[in-house]
């Protein structure tokens, strides 16, 4: 079980270095290998991957998260609405607020 933590913290953090680079190959073979896509980091008030990328403006991996599941209604530490930062920045940067309907 603590393997599986463990596991499960390493690629959540590299999956939000990815959203923060904007480093849009990569996240996505993170999230097919099984990434949790609403992984916090706790170093970062919480952020999402999804709040780092759309804050940084990163439309393709935005999308990506988004087309995967990301959750916008998830907070951070800082948020005092609930979906404030994903939210916002998602659907600035890409004019959606929710993921597409396969």
């Amino acid at each position: 079980m603590a393997a599986h933590a463990a596991d499960e913290e390493t690629a959540g953090a590299a999956l939000w270095e990815a959203a923060k680079e904007g480093n849009t190959a990569e996240a996505r073979r993170l999230l097919d290998a099984g990434a949790p896509v609403d992984w916090k980091n706790a170093a970062e008030d919480r952020a999402t991957a999804m709040m780092k990328a759309a804050s940084a403006g990163h439309k393709d991996t935005v999308e990506l998260l988004l087309d995967r599941g990301a959750d916008l209604g998830v907070k951070d530490d800082v948020s005092a609405v609930v979906a404030c930062p994903a939210r916002r920045a998602a659907k600035s940067v890409t004019g959606r607020q929710r993921p597409r309907r396969r």
